[in-house]
């Protein structure tokens, strides 16, 4: 590679490696320097070298420039994260104006892999395309790919480690992974139940994330009123898959059943599906912040049915069946820095009027709802750590809605997330705030080494509010709740764990009255 237009010096031996300077005569003569000649390069264009020297040319220069140029050279490669390339000035007799500059670029020569189980080494070649024999590798792609990699699946952590090659002029790189197979499950019993059920609820989960080896995930949910399947009874299946190293997409299918009583002599009988596709990007992020942005769009289908029966025993049925297609754009994302956590998010949702139910449809299923609607929903939680363990931990949650909304795309206030000591979501709204902060004791774990994993007692205050846009004439336009209480949170054995919250209930709503003690469970067991 040639640069520039005479340099009249002699210029001993400056090695970029080893930092020699020249002798102080030498480096004070100027002369001029119209070129440099670049030997070596394989992983530069042109023009991207001549960015780099061409402030270093011209008359009254000096050997420092000289190693300025060669600096500027060496930067520029790893400014594109060839970083195992080195730039050094040989010993030269420099005349006419021309300096030589010497590029040693170390490619990859051995490529050995270890402690795979799970993953083929044909998969991980190819989810790893800068570690290839023959290459000058990119470190700062290496490391997005290591770190997209590792991303995928907590089961699996790929470790690169390079070293001097046994071929001089070349890198060695190991490859050490770690792996578990890759299935999960999970069952699950709790008492959130809602107004008019049966108390407990059964849950089962079940994932594989790494279906064909190509880092595709199928998962299946399923959740049961145990002491009566028709209160509630939901089935979820989804399926994922990765479409590059920062882009996924996610589909998911939803069935629900229920036969719920609600007030006097009225029944709501209700079934419906959805299928939701998603399509999420990871974005950029820096140290300790991890942030995302989403686009879904679902199909939505419920039927319901609302038997009335009158004071002399005869029923009639409300038919409100209902299907809408709403789009939903959301950011969200987490950031560690120190002893806290932030997590926040943000979506906004629209329906899609063109493509649902028409509006007398809406307005039975909700007075002056309509498919054309939209509202906007954000989270935002804090964890910090105080001195001795001590944890404090606060969230705010909040929707803002364009108009009435039909039940399933309200915000709901009432029980565990959301305000405890009341039955779940007893009470729901268009619009809403929620809130809750909890003081955590430090963790007693380490009184019960190889049983408990984390013990801690909290304290919380929640409240929330919710408000109803259009409300009928005999129907409140708003609901508060509000609550104190005191709780645990236990790990134990590493696949298990169980909170207890008891609640007291500030404000009376529904079946709930102010100072009735509400105690919520979970215990779960995972693998």
């Amino acid at each position: 590679m040639f640069v520039g237009t005479t340099l009249g010096l002699v210029a001993g031996a400056a090695h970029a490696q080893d930092g020699a300077s020249p002798a102080p005569a030498a480096a004070a003569r100027k002369v001029d320097i119209n070129e440099y000649f670049v030997e070596g390069n394989t992983a530069l264009s042109d023009p991207e070298i001549e960015q780099a020297v061409y402030p270093f040319l011209g008359p009254d220069k000096t050997l420092d420039d000289v190693e300025r140029a060669r600096g500027a050279l060496q930067k520029a490669y790893a400014d594109k994260g060839l970083k195992t390339v080195f730039v050094e000035i040989p010993q030269q007799n420099v005349v006419g104006g021309r300096v030589r500059l010497l590029v040693t670029e170390a490619k990859i020569g051995q490529v050995a892999i270890s402690g795979e189980k799970h993953m083929s080494e044909k998969r991980l070649a190819a989810a790893l395309p800068e570690v290839r024999s023959g290459k000058v590798p990119d470190l700062n792609r290496l490391t997005d790919q290591i770190t997209a990699l590792n991303s995928r699946s907590t089961d699996r952590q790929v470790t690169p480690e390079l070293k001097p090659g046994t071929t001089p002029g070349t890198i060695d790189v190991a490859l050490k992974v770690d792996d578990k197979l890759p299935l999960h499950g999970g069952i699950e019993l709790s008492n959130r139940y809602s107004r008019d059920t049966k108390p407990l609820r059964l849950q089962a989960n079940l994932r594989y994330d790494d279906l064909w080896g190509l880092g595709h995930s199928i998962s299946a949910f399923y959740s049961v009123a145990p002491q009566r399947r028709s209160d509630a009874e939901v089935y979820v299946g989804s399926y994922g898959a990765p479409l590059s190293d920062n882009l996924r997409l996610d589909i998911t299918g939803l069935r629900s059943n229920s036969d719920v009583a609600t007030v006097g002599n009225t029944n709501v009988l209700g079934n419906g599906w959805s299928v939701t596709a998603a399509l999420t990007r990871t974005l950029k992020g820096g140290p300790g912040f991890y942030h995302r942005i989403s686009l879904s769009v679902a199909y939505k289908d419920f039927k319901e049915d609302t038997r009335f029966a009158d004071s002399k025993g005869a029923v009639g049925v409300s038919k409100a069946p209902i299907h809408y297609v709403p789009i939903s754009l959301s950011y969200s994302g987490s950031w560690v820095k120190g002893e806290g956590k932030l997590g926040f998010g943000l979506a906004g949702t629209f329906g899609l009027r063109a493509l649902g139910s028409d509006e007398t449809a809406f307005d039975n299923k909700r007075y002056r709802a309509g498919g054309g609607f939209a509202y906007l929903h954000g989270n935002f939680d804090y964890l910090y750590t105080l001195p001795h363990d001590i944890q404090l931990y606060t969230n705010v949650e909040a929707q803002l809605a364009s108009q009435a909304l039909v039940s399933n795309e309200e915000m709901a206030l009432g029980g565990v997330g959301t305000v405890r000591g009341y039955l779940q979501s007893e009470a729901i709204g268009d619009n809403g705030l929620l809130s809750s902060v909890e003081l955590r004791s430090p963790s007693l774990g380490k009184f019960g080494e190889g049983l408990i994993d984390e013990l801690r007692f909290i304290a919380f205050f929640d409240a929330g509010r919710v408000w109803v846009i259009d409300p009928l004439p005999d129907q409140a336009r708003g609901f508060g709740l509000y609550s104190v209480g005191a709780g645990l949170r236990a790990k134990l054995f590493g696949h298990v764990s169980g909170d207890l919250d008891a609640g007291f209930p500030l404000t009376s709503n529904g079946v709930t009255r102010a100072g009735d003690a509400r105690v919520h469970f979970r215990i779960s067991t995972d693998f």
